[in-house]
């Protein structure tokens, strides 16, 4: 029996349910399900960060196919996240995120060989592409803070 966990009264909102509720259901059908420990670390992060930033966090990082969490760089460039202000991204974060989007290029394998071989091979290719541009896109940052 899965234990069910309580989201933050801070994060508590209809807008913040649905998009919890979006990413959970986009790890169960990645199969890469949240422990509810996990569930419960990734709140107290959200919390922190805030209901409209946690909110444009899921909307981003699902509709990219992450697996775990990330803020749009190009609304972090620009201060546009909610609640961020003008805070550039620091050099620990810009690791994590290189390290999970690495971490997701490894995931993604070799060429895949069997039935729709070429369209599972052509999503795989343009997923690679989006995922090397931002990871351009954070070394540049990189070299911004040095």
């Amino acid at each position: 029996m899965t234990e069910k966990v309580e989201i933050p009264t801070t994060l508590d909102t209809p807008a913040f349910g649905e998009a919890w509720g979006e990413f959970l259901a986009h790890r169960c059908e990645i199969r890469k399900r949240l422990t509810p420990r996990a569930q419960r670390m990734q709140l107290r992060k959200l919390e922190r960060w805030g209901a409209p930033r946690a909110i444009a966090a899921i909307e981003h990082s699902v509709g990219n196919g992450y697996v775990g969490l990330f803020e749009d760089p190009a609304q972090l460039k620009t201060g546009k996240a909610a609640g961020r202000g003008n805070a550039p991204m620091g050099l620990w974060e810009i690791n994590e995120r290189e390290k999970a989007l690495r971490n997701e290029l490894d995931s993604l394998g070799s060429n895949f060989f069997g039935p729709d071989a070429e369209r599972v091979n052509a999503e795989r290719s343009e997923q690679r592409r989006k995922i090397s541009a931002k990871l351009r896109e954070l070394k540049t940052a990189k070299l911004g803070l040095a």
